[in-house]
């Protein structure tokens, strides 16, 4: 009879009790205290009960734990269902034998005398019986009840390792792996991500290679004279090799890093919410569904959703249709509905809805992706004047709003791929499915499909992952937030969710995009701040009848009037751009019309430069002289030298009354005077030619006499 083993406890050492690892703790008052390695089982046990579970085989010592094979160790550590089918059962045939041994007294379950016909009887009754003639020994039986037993009468103790057996032998050659790992790093593992196949055959070739330049045997002709291989490798060898790299560092050499973290990151729910309104995601996607016009019947293509959705309570507060890709429109206006009641909005669909969609308010925080659109100057200005600040989720994490992406797919596998004229998510999934021959819905009833899913569907079902109806969760999580919020004034949203664009303020208004809004209340504003000064002006995308600048002195907007035709009030901001774009696409260049308006400019030109060529520049003396005289100061007073009289003797400094007078004033004012008298005429030396000789007062001819020095003189004495 196996004698129950002793077992020394020391405070700090490591027991199994009933398949639990346990450390053994300090003995007081008559008990030994022991505790879980996570802390959270702590038994007492006294001397004689510890004795008692010696005795039944339910407290061993760590190392009898450890005698036990590596292969039960790691069947111990190997969760159950991960075992094989075929290792499963092997585990659950063997069962009942141990179990029928450890039902005998203890003095009776190593005696063969027992065992042997208990043995029989247990197969005879197993629904997985072992033949007859190949029954298990009572040696066999007996080492898989023990190490059942040292296991905490564990059935993984009893798992054949089925993938262990065979021949473990290194089936290549240390330089055939070499040539393996080399063609995996050139072909698999780099930029050109080559397949496992291209890698296959490049290991093929730099086997061959190198067994004949070394000369070397290949391991599949080794042991094998006269006997043909069909592959110098297996077709697996490759993919076991790449198997046992690590996954990270092959994901960013064939793509990049960032691609990688992407792959490998821990992936995370994405945070939730604290209440209602307390954060919302926002997103973009293209319905999978071909859509007609309402009056031309012509296929429009596929329209884009724009959703929000609120983090805590998985309710859908604002959305927006339209067939113009994501960008500031489509943002502000599914915002728009968000912060405003829907009652309008469902009226305008309508009517007839089934439930409420009682949801409003500016929201705590607004989550969106890196897209321009949500760094446009009108999402910032928004977020300035509403205080609602928006975070951008980084780029390539998804799953930080996973809440909107998750949505967005299920609308369109549950709603838009069973309507007619869907286009199903790719080609294989659509397959001979005729979208254009199908598609039969109009816009506005799309409109009213979507309304219909979200207000009455989506919105009153229950949540897999809250287990509420996001409607009800939503007027829960008000009164976790401290109320409800009241929505913004309409006269507030509608310039804030618009187009924000920087303008000039002129007489005759601001203007955008070939439009023009005036009012007299823009002119005062003009007259404060100035003309032409920058502004910025707000355009309603949905009402472009009314712009509104802002008066940055007393934070109020004010508003302008539409100047143009009375046909386009009637569209919106994004209907106009598309007819004016349309417009300027019909436009075609007129050869011919461009080459007659080139040949009128050239004329013009070729006359000013024949102008130009005719007449050469004059010189800088005679320009002079034409234009200010002999020289400047002659302008100011006439010339005082006299040759003739500084030649005589000084006399008295009396006047005399009968001396020349000098000239009357010039009627041009008394400014100037007569420096030169008007006798003959004379031309300045002839210009190059063919500029025109310039005639010119130059004095008298040199026959003549000098005539009298006008002005003052001095009276001659008698005695000169």
């Amino acid at each position: 009879m196996r004698q129950a083993p002793e077992i020394k406890l020391m405070p700090g050492g490591l027991v199994w009790v009933r398949g639990q690892q346990l450390i053994t703790g300090q003995y007081e008052d008559g008990l030994w205290n022991f505790t879980s390695k996570d802390g959270k089982y702590r038994p007492k046990f006294s001397s004689q009960a510890i004795k008692k579970l010696i005795r039944d085989d339910c407290f061993f010592s760590e190392p009898m734990r450890k005698a036990l094979s590596p292969n039960v160790r790691e069947a111990l550590n190997t969760d159950w269902g991960s075992f094989t089918l075929a290792e499963q059962m092997t585990a659950q045939r063997k069962l009942p034998f141990v179990q029928a041994i450890d039902k005998l007294p203890r003095r009776e379950r190593d005696k063969s005398k027992s065992i042997s016909p208990l043995i029989v009887s247990t197969n005879a009754e197993a629904k997985d019986p072992f033949p007859e003639d190949h029954l298990p020994t009572k040696r066999r039986v007996t080492d898989w009840y023990w190490k059942w037993v040292f296991a905490g009468r564990d059935i993984r103790a009893l798992v054949d390792f089925l993938s262990a057996r065979g021949n473990r032998e290194p089936r290549l050659e240390d330089w055939e792996v070499e040539e393996i790992n080399a063609a995996i790093d050139e072909v698999y593992n780099s930029e050109i991500r080559g397949s496992e196949g291209a890698t296959w055959r490049r290991a093929r070739d730099r086997i061959l290679l190198r067994a004949k330049r070394d000369k070397l045997v290949i391991s599949a002709y080794n042991g094998k004279p006269g006997r043909k291989a069909k592959e110098v490798i297996g077709k697996n060898a490759v993919a076991r090799l790449i198997a046992k790299r690590e996954h990270f560092p092959i994901a960013v050499n064939r793509f990049s890093r960032s691609k990688a973290n992407q792959q490998f990151r821990n992936l995370g729910a994405g945070p939730s919410g604290e209440y209602s309104l307390s954060s919302y995601e926002v997103d973009h996607t293209q319905l999978d569904l071909l859509v007609r016009h309402d009056d031309s019947e012509t296929i429009l293509g596929r329209p884009w959703l724009t959703a929000i959705i609120d983090r805590w309570s998985r309710l859908i507060v604002g959305y927006y249709i339209s067939f113009a890709p994501p960008s500031w429109l489509t943002v502000m206006a599914a915002l728009r509905l968000a912060l405003s009641r829907k009652e309008k909005y469902l009226a305008s669909l309508g009517g007839g809805f089934r439930f409420e969609w009682n949801c409003y308010g500016v929201p705590d925080k607004l989550f969106c992706d890196n897209g321009r659109e949500f760094r446009s100057e009108s999402m910032r200005m928004t977020q300035v004047v509403l205080n609602m600040p928006v975070y951008d989720v980084p780029r390539g994490r998804g799953d930080l709003k996973g809440k909107i992406e998750r949505w967005l797919r299920k609308h369109n596998q549950e709603l838009i791929h069973l309507l007619p004229g869907t286009s199903r998510s790719n080609p294989q999934d659509r397959g001979d499915y005729d979208s254009v021959a199908n598609a039969i819905l109009k816009f506005s009833v799309v409109k009213r499909i979507v309304a219909v899913y979200v207000v009455d569907v989506y919105n009153q079902s229950r949540h897999t992952t809250t287990d509420e109806i996001p409607a009800e969760r939503w007027e829960r999580g008000l009164q976790l937030g401290g109320g409800e919020k009241p929505p913004p004034p309409e006269e507030l949203i509608a310039p804030l969710t618009g187009l924000v664009v920087r303008r000039k303020l002129r007489r005759e208004g601001v203007r955008y995009n070939r439009l023009r809004w005036n009012s007299d209340e823009l002119q005062a504003l003009m007259n404060r701040i100035g003309p032409s000064a920058d502004v910025m002006v707000r355009i309603d995308p949905l009402d472009i009848k009314t712009a509104y600048v802002l008066d940055e002195d007393t934070d109020d907007w004010v508003s302008g009037a539409l100047i143009s035709e009375t046909e386009v009030e009637q569209y919106t901001l994004s209907q106009y751009e598309h007819l004016r774009k349309k417009l300027d696409d019909q436009h075609e260049y007129d050869p011919e019309h461009g080459l007659k308006m080139a040949q009128a400019s050239q004329e013009i030109w070729d006359l000013v430069q024949s102008s130009q060529k005719s007449r050469g520049p004059v010189k800088k003396v005679d320009a002079r002289f034409v234009t200010e005289g002999r020289k400047p100061a002659a302008h100011i007073h006439q010339d005082r030298h006299d040759p003739v009289e500084s030649q005589r003797p000084l006399g008295s400094h009396e006047f005399s009354e009968s001396g020349p007078k000098s000239a009357p004033p010039d009627a041009r004012g008394p400014w100037r005077e007569r420096v030169l008298p008007v006798v003959g005429q004379r031309s300045t030396p002839a210009a190059p030619d063919p500029a025109p000789s310039i005639p010119v007062h130059c004095g008298p001819p040199p026959d003549q006499p000098a005539p009298p020095i006008t002005g003052r003189r001095r009276p001659i004495t008698a005695g000169a």
